[in-house]
């Protein structure tokens, strides 16, 4: 420890404090009715519900609002308790400041840092879940001024954490802040308003249903090609009544530029599902053909799998190789999964969990799909239905619409979405050093007020020296 102000002592943390162990409460203990129990789970997450139990213990752990909580194993911190009357478990201590010799918000900073540099040091105990030794942490010694000078120092860091806890929280906000101007830049660029001026300048320009009406035979001539003579005509749609109407409805309620329409995905492009070759046979894994499981479609661009199959496998299985530039569309799942999406930038082929969307054989850009698909999220995860796990499938796929642009004025859309989006997530990049630099500044901040650097220094009495520790403290350590 470096030289302090003259008028300050170095103490052990055991004698400014007495801690207390929590009580060992069992599963049997455990009710919906009765006092609280706060486990560690409780303090690192507010949301956590409570245990309770009708069982009493010691009163010294009943524990009250501003009590100092500090946790001894997992996840090791100290707090301060404002959650109301709540009985103690065991693994974390109850610490009673002697009030005579150390403000009690002084000793609650003091284990911050003292716990903090613990970890710091790896001088902790236990492999699988690391704990304090008890008798070297209480015996370390620790600055301790007089306690005017503590309430002063207790102040000053007050108004100095007060300010970065504003600034994580202004932190905090911004991935959220950023999807949503994410969302405003897609909402412009899949209405018309992004290349409205472009519109204007190229009317020339060929329509979209000129194009659809000339792509739709080239798609099913390539797609009848690249799957070795299989009848491929189930990977379109099949326009019925039903549809017509969703695509009406949809024009009348959500208007798109003249030389725009709302399309299906499977009047224009063709959409497979795939399938997994038999696990109970080696000789269809461990290829050289990239599957693509379902939880790899994540929004993202696939440049390699996870698992490969042979070519054995592809054979015996309804699967298929699709080329780079199809859009992957996960169709089931109750976390995430469903709706997500991904580009493959390699040939691959997929499971029965996700639907292939040839979108680049058609001489369109993939991107436009795959940021619409992104764009409508939560929006795709609602067409899906099924008994326990709502989900989409090919016809559901097939039918879902997009508003779909000129090819020319789509891939302007792509560039000006990715051009924004590369700017957008430049800057919040720089939030992650940002936050990491408040966590440096508040230890910072520790360190200098417990070397007497924080506040102006007044000369006055040492403070009155502590009786003799417990033979439990005796021992040594060394951070």
């Amino acid at each position: 420890m470096s030289e302090l102000p003259i008028h300050w002592q170095t103490v052990p943390l055991g004698d400014l404090a007495e801690f207390l162990n929590g009580a060992a409460f069992k599963p049997d203990d455990w009710g919906d009715e009765g006092v609280p129990i706060i486990r560690i789970q409780n303090l690192t997450d507010p949301e956590k519900p409570f245990n309770r139990t009708t069982r009493a213990v010691s009163e010294n752990l009943l524990i009250q609002n501003g009590d100092i909580l500090v946790s001894w194993s997992a996840t090791l911190d100290a707090f301060i308790w404002e959650r109301g009357e709540a009985w103690l478990n065991q693994h974390i201590f109850r610490v009673l400041p002697r009030e005579d010799l150390v403000d009690r918000r002084y000793l609650f900073y003091i284990l911050k840092q003292e716990i903090e540099k613990l970890i710091k040091s790896e001088h902790l105990h236990g492999s699988t879940m690391k704990h304090i030794n008890r008798g070297p942490f209480l015996s370390h010694k620790v600055s301790l001024p007089p306690l005017p000078e503590q309430r002063r120092i207790v102040a000053k860091l007050d108004s100095l954490f007060a300010k970065s806890r504003r600034a994580r929280q202004e932190l905090s906000h911004i991935p959220r802040l950023v999807e949503h101007y994410k969302q405003a830049i897609l909402a412009k660029a899949f209405s018309g308003d992004l290349t409205a001026d472009w519109r204007s300048a190229n009317i020339e320009k060929i329509t979209v249903n000129t194009f659809l009406n000339e792509q739709r035979p080239k798609m099913q001539k390539i797609i009848a090609n690249h799957v070795l003579g299989r009848d491929e005509r189930s990977a379109f749609l099949e326009v019925d009544a039903d549809f017509i109407r969703d695509k009406a409805e949809r024009n009348a309620t959500e208007p798109l530029p003249d030389t725009w329409v709302w399309a299906g995905i499977g009047e224009f492009f063709g959409v497979f599902v795939g399938a997994t070759p038999s696990r109970k046979q080696s000789s269809y894994w461990e290829g050289t053909l990239p599957w693509v499981s379902s939880g790899e479609v994540a929004f993202c661009r696939i440049q390699e799998t996870k698992e490969m199959i042979t070519q054995e496998g592809l054979d015996a299985s309804s699967t298929r190789i699709h080329p780079p530039g199809t859009v992957l569309l996960g169709m089931i799942g109750e976390g995430k999964t469903r709706g997500q999406a991904a580009i493959l930038d390699i040939f691959a082929c997929n499971n029965q969990n996700s639907a292939a969307i040839r979108v680049a054989e058609a001489n369109y850009p993939p991107e436009y799909l795959y940021w619409y698909l992104y764009a409508t999220y939560e929006a795709t995860r609602t067409s899906g239905a099924g008994n326990n796990q709502p989900a989409l499938n090919k016809s559901r796929v097939q039918r879902l619409l997009f508003p779909l642009a000129p090819p020319a004025e789509a891939a302007l859309i792509v560039n000006a979405i990715e051009a924004s989006f590369s700017d957008i997530d430049r800057m919040i990049k720089n939030t992650t050093p940002a936050t990491a630099l408040l966590d440096r500044l508040d230890q910072a901040t520790l360190a200098k007020a417990f070397r007497g650097e924080l506040v102006t220094q007044e000369t006055a009495e040492p403070p009155p020296a502590p009786p003799a520790r417990p033979e439990i403290y005796q021992t040594t350590f060394a951070l």
